[in-house]
């Protein structure tokens, strides 16, 4: 069976519904084997060879322009991303509960040290 997925990821190759797809049986090197081909154009080499070089001789400075970019615009990421957690305000729940529980022994533990903190502050005024 040909695989449903156009470009698979390895969980979705790890995870496949399909017991007959054709990824069954590769492995990982032959995996990034086909979703990094060795017959790629050598202009696409040379391409992204040259913008490697680049970021890596310029990485401070991007770095800065980057940094230099967000704070300029802080306001509208924060924005941004307000609006689209009202959006996917189910997703943000789900995800913020997902986090509680998969640490809670954790976060047990910090409520109890809060609380004992808070109690020998009120003990020692």
């Amino acid at each position: 069976m040909k695989c449903p997925y156009i470009n698979p990821t390895i969980a979705q190759c790890e995870n496949c519904p399909f017991p007959d797809c054709v990824n069954d049986e590769l492995s990982l090197e032959e995996y990034r084997e086909d979703i990094l081909p060795e017959e790629m154009p050598e202009h696409v080499k040379k391409a992204r060879a040259r913008a490697n070089r680049y970021a890596m001789k310029h990485r401070a400075e991007n770095r800065a322009r980057s940094i230099k970019h967000y704070l300029e615009n802080k306001e509208v990421y924060i924005e941004r991303a307000l609006k689209w957690q009202k959006e996917n305000r189910e997703r943000v729940n789900a995800a913020a509960r997902e986090r509680y529980h998969r640490n809670i022994e954790y976060r047990r533990q910090y409520q109890r040290d809060y609380r004992a903190r808070k109690k020998a502050e009120r003990q020692a005024v």
